[in-house]
């Protein structure tokens, strides 16, 4: 294992920090979950032991890669069905302004 690796995972956990807002909760997983596919693939291609190998990944790294992949994308797919929280909550302070409460 490599420190580069570790800081390659480490840069997708910095993006949940990011992600406070529906829109941008949703930009992360596809993001990272492309990103995790590009790995996947990476590692797919690149031999454990060659020179191209600069991020080290054998087949465990391989099967994590394609599950967090899976995983995110699937999770955005779900979750940009969903109405946006932050625009609902808005559209509910609009209408007790206005006498009547929808949500």
């Amino acid at each position: 294992m490599s420190i580069l690796h570790h800081i390659a995972h480490l840069l997708f956990g910095v993006g949940i920090l990011a992600a406070r807002k529906h829109r941008t909760a949703l930009q992360h997983l596809l993001a990272a979950g492309v990103l995790y596919v590009v790995l996947f693939v990476y590692g797919l291609i690149a031999s454990e032991k060659g020179s191209e190998n600069f991020i080290p990944t054998n087949n465990g790294d391989d099967v994590l890669h394609a599950a967090l992949a899976l995983a995110l994308v699937g999770s955005w797919a779900a979750a940009k069905k969903e109405e946006d929280p932050d625009l609902r909550g808005d559209r509910v302070v609009r209408d007790e302004r206005a006498g009547s409460r929808t949500a």
